[in-house]
Parts: structure tokens; sequence; C-alpha cells
């Protein structure tokens, strides 16, 4: 099996499984090239099966294609594929790109044969940059036997050789943060916002709304002090705390995670460096297939229960090779944080990230908990109806029981920014492991980073879809927490981009 084919198992589910996100702050055009399909420019899809299917997708991403993402797996992905990935997962992936960065140039064909193709496209409006995988079965039809999506191009922003660099718009000095409003408010109407907006500038607030019920069992409203799945955007915190063992000189970056976890067979203790784990190329994919976290996902609340089968995953390529996401590799993170610190995961973040930065509103909560002003999730992808619109389905037991390192932790929009001004001051680790963070931690720490546009993140999962964005040049910050689906606080966090002009 190929790593293309593997990557299937877990590729399109980057929008709806538990705690998932795909995060893109600061990616930057992946390298010179050409234009689209379309024969715009000089690079074009090869005339080959999986050319053929990879030049669909693309058409897809650029609405040349009149399919839902979810038909056109159904019609263009093999049987295996889609028995490896859940049908409520199916075309999650492509919305959520589609809802960040459409349309799409085609930027390079990077690797190419009959049955298998690497490419990356490049975002005409927003400067983002996605490397894409295909693979397909050798027989006739060559249906789609595996997808992989990540995002390319340095973190530091920077464009690569030969491309211009981004020209910095300047925003209004006073936005008019009552166009934002209303739109927010035609949205609520629309059933495409419930959560809460918050745009701040400097740190002060310049907006904030919230919208929806937080619970629909009994009519409670969304407000700004409502506490919202965050999906994986608190993978920041893990990857902070990371950096704050690594700046007290505890940890090396570089460090083979053999050095302090004893959990792994030797190979893979000694092949997987700690920053592995936090860029996404350790080797390790998500661990949403697996048989022990299949049969006991309702039990698993420490990182020891997810250690316990972790522990014996194998690597799906070597380690610095490439990357693709992987919830397993901040898992493992958080048990390093475990072993190092001396302290519970939990307790770590808690003392050492919200209390530092004054977050009260944050933590990640165990479902059985009574817990005020918690949000409930609510999806159209559930295994009961997959055809419902109006995101009746409550999420609470599709979920796992609490958040990980890897995600599912609560916060509130208030607490948000609260974080945001903590890293922009230094508070919780010093500007070179900030900007190593903001460099998408590539490189050495203590390279500069230099902004060129929004640095974006999102998570989303079955009834969670979140929004947080940082624009470093002007001082803005955007934050939308919904319980919906995504790509519903992506598609608001965008558009709020673009009437504040950023963009």
């Amino acid at each position: 099996m190929s790593n293309i084919e593997r990557a299937g198992r877990t590729a399109l589910r980057l929008a709806v499984v538990p705690v998932l996100a795909l995060s893109i702050a600061g990616f930057a055009f992946a390298r010179a090239g050409g234009a689209s399909s379309g024969q715009t420019g000089t690079v074009e899809f090869p005339k080959t099966p999986a050319g053929d299917r990879a030049r669909s997708l693309f058409d897809l991403f650029n609405d040349k294609i009149t399919l839902a993402p979810k038909e056109f797996v159904l019609e263009n992905c093999s049987d295996g594929f889609k028995s490896r990935v859940p049908e409520n997962s199916w075309g999650g992936a492509i919305q959520q790109i589609k809802a960040m960065a459409a349309p799409f140039d085609l930027a390079s064909v990077d690797k190419s044969d009959p049955n298998e193709i690497a490419f990356t496209i490049r975002s005409k409006a927003r400067g983002m940059a996605f490397a894409i995988e295909v693979s397909v079965e050798p027989q006739a039809p060559h249906l789609i036997s595996g997808m992989m999506f990540r995002p390319a191009g340095p973190g530091s922003g920077a464009p690569a050789s030969g491309q211009p660099s981004a020209k910095p718009q300047s925003p209004p000095s006073a936005p008019d943060t009552a166009r934002i409003k209303a739109y927010l408010e035609e949205q609520a109407r629309a059933g495409k916002f419930s959560g809460t907006a918050l745009v701040a500038k400097d740190g002060q607030p310049l907006l904030l709304e919230s919208a929806g019920l937080a619970s629909k069992r009994f009519r409670a409203p969304n407000t700004a002090a409502t506490k919202f799945n965050l999906g994986s955007i608190n993978k920041s915190f893990t990857a902070v705390a990371v950096l704050q063992l690594v700046e007290a000189g505890l940890v090396g970056i570089d460090d083979p995670i053999g050095k302090y976890l004893d959990l792994f067979p030797k190979d893979i203790g000694a092949k997987v460096k700690v920053r592995h784990l936090l860029d996404m190329s350790s080797g390790w994919g998500d661990y949403w297939g697996h048989p022990y976290f299949l049969q006991h996902k309702d039990e698993l609340r420490t990182v020891a229960d997810h250690m316990a089968f972790i522990k014996d995953m194998p690597l799906d390529f070597e380690p610095g090779a490439k990357s693709q996401h992987s919830n397993t590799g901040f898992e493992v993170a958080g048990a390093l944080i475990e072993k190092v610190s001396g302290m519970d995961y939990f307790d770590y973040i808690r003392e050492k990230i919200c209390r530092p930065a004054g977050m009260s509103d944050t933590d990640s909560y165990d479902r059985d908990s009574a817990v005020e002003n918690l949000a409930v999730g609510y999806t159209n992808m559930h295994p009961l109806n997959q055809d419902a619109t109006d995101f009746r389905w409550e999420n609470t037991y599709i979920l796992s029981p609490r958040g990980t390192p890897a995600g599912g932790g609560y916060s509130t929009a208030g607490d948000m920014l609260k974080y945001d001004a903590a890293l922009r001051s230094g508070k919780l680790v010093g500007k070179a492991c900030v900007d190593f963070l903001s460099n998408g931690f590539r490189g050495k720490i203590g390279d500069p980073f230099t902004p060129q546009r929004v640095l974006r993140s999102a998570g989303g999962a079955n009834g969670v879809s979140t929004f947080f964005a940082r624009d470093l040049r002007n001082g803005y910050t955007i934050i939308v927490l919904t319980n919906l689906d995504n790509p519903a606080a992506i598609e608001l966090g965008n558009e709020i981009i673009k009437l504040l002009g950023l963009e």
C-alpha cells in the first residue's frame, strides 16, 4: 500500500471527525508555477488515469463541476476508499478547503505516474496553497483510492522564489463594524451563524455579536459567556506548552522523543523528533479508524488512555519526509508534556497557559460534568440522517467524552482574545518561540517572522466549527466560535476579514 493510499483512511476527515482541523496559519505560495488547467498558463494535468481524476477534483474546487463534495466522493472514489472513511465524513476536507481559499490556480504538478499524482493548488485571492496527492485504482475506471490534503509552502508566509511579494493593504483606520454586524445578522437569519463572533484591534474589542441557541432543548441563547468546543484550535495550547519546556531548557526541539518517552519501539523513539510532533511530519496520521479507539472511544479521558494504543501504532512514512494531518502526534506531545513537567496534561494547561493569560472559562470539560454556559453542538452529519440541513442532531455522544492534547477543549471568544494578547505580549513564551510558532515550526527557534498576511487557524468536528485569525501587521484579531458543522465559522471569519479590508 502506498503512502497516498494510507492517507485515504483519514484525508477526508478534516472537517467532521472529532476535534480535527486544518490549520493554515501563515502558509504561503507553494512555488512558482503556471495557471490552472483552463489553459491560461503552462501547468496542466497529465493525460493519465490519475491526472484525469485530479483534474476533476481541481474543477470541483473551482465550481466547474456542479456536484456537491460528498457526491463527488460517491461517484469518483473506490469502494475501498469509502469503506475506510465514514460516510458522514465524505467531502468534508474538500468543502473546508473550498470555503477557505477557492478559487484556485494549478501551481505545479510535483509527481506523476499513471496511478498516482501529487500537485499544488494556489488560492487566487488569499495567498494560501495546498499540496494534494491522489491515487487511483490500476484497473478501469480508475476510481480514486486515496486522497491527502495539506497546507503547502513556508510557514513564514513569504512568497516562494519567483513570486511577487504580497502587498499589504491598508485597512480603514475606523473599520465599519456596522457592515460586519449587518452581515452576521443576515447569516443568523439564514441559519448559518449560531455562536459568537469577536473582532478586536490591539486587544480592544470593536464588535462582539452572539446569535442562535446554545441549547435547543432548553431554548438557551448563545451569549458572550458561552463556552464553545474549539476543535483543533487548542492544539495551539499544546504547542505553546511544548515550547515553554523548550524555552526552559527541559526539552530540545530536535531531540528524539525516545529521550523522554519509553513507550515506543526503539526505532520510532529514535527517529521521531519533538519538532515532528508539532509540524505534523512525525509519520503518524490520525487514529479515528483504529480498532481500539473505535471500541473504547467513550472511555478515553486521559493522555494515558490514548497512549495505551498509540504506543503500538506504526508510522506511515519516515519522520520529516513529508507532513500529514496528525492528531496522533499531538497526543504524543501531550504525553511528552506530562513526562517532562511531572504534571497532568490538563493541569499543566490550566496552570501554565490559562492562568497566566487570565483565561478563566477555558478547559477540557468531561461531558458528564455539569458545566455552566456550555454550548451543545448541532450537526447535519449524523449516522441516522445524512440529508438534514437544519442542524437538528446533538453531538454530545458523537464526540469523545473529553478533549485531548489534539483538541476538543472549550473556551469563550473573550478568553481566546486573552490568549491572543498573551501570545503577542510574550507572557506565555518569548518572542523567539512565538515567531517559531508563527513560522509553522520551520527553521530554527530565533529565526525572524515577517507577517505577510492574516494568520488563520480553524477547528471542526460534528457540530463544531471555529475560526481564529491574527493580523500581526495591523493588530486585528478575529474570533468566530460556533456550534454548527464546518465550514460555518470559516466562511464567517473569512468574510469578516474581507469587510475589514485586510485582504
